[in-house]
């Protein structure tokens, strides 16, 4: 008799636990989705404010000039006509040097400003299409 009465009792206490597991199982997926509706609403609300603040800060990028429009050109374009001595690719420079400084104060998109260097490149490149030694 004590064996059935050990698994008598061994059968009860997992009954005690079974509702026990399915209670914190669902107080837990409960939880879970408690958070995530609380973090949506905080995200929207988070946008809400910092939209107030930097919604005015917008400023509208320029068009582009007509001595700038050759930028809307492809690279590949721009490459043929080099080659072709149509144009120089100093005055290509010049003009992303001349575009990038007008839209970066608004962008803030350059890190690091290597217009001399890109400028003598782009000298160098001119006289070796001159003297006919591309490669």
């Amino acid at each position: 008799m004590s064996i059935s009465n050990g698994v008598k009792a061994k059968n009860i206490q997992h009954h005690k636990n079974k509702p026990t597991k399915i209670f914190l199982g669902m107080a837990t997926n409960m939880l879970k989705h408690a958070f995530l509706i609380f973090r949506t609403y905080l995200d929207l609300f988070i946008d809400i404010i910092y939209g107030y603040f930097w919604e005015g800060a917008r400023k509208p990028i320029p068009d582009l000039e007509k001595k700038h429009a050759m930028l809307a050109e492809s690279a590949v374009t721009l490459a043929a006509k080099i080659r072709n001595k149509e144009l120089k690719s100093e005055e290509l420079v010049k003009a992303c040097i001349e575009r990038i400084q007008q839209v970066n104060p608004i962008t803030n998109a350059v890190t690091d400003e290597r217009f001399e260097d890109a400028l003598k490149e782009a000298k160098e490149v001119d006289k070796l299409i001159e003297t006919g030694l591309t490669d």
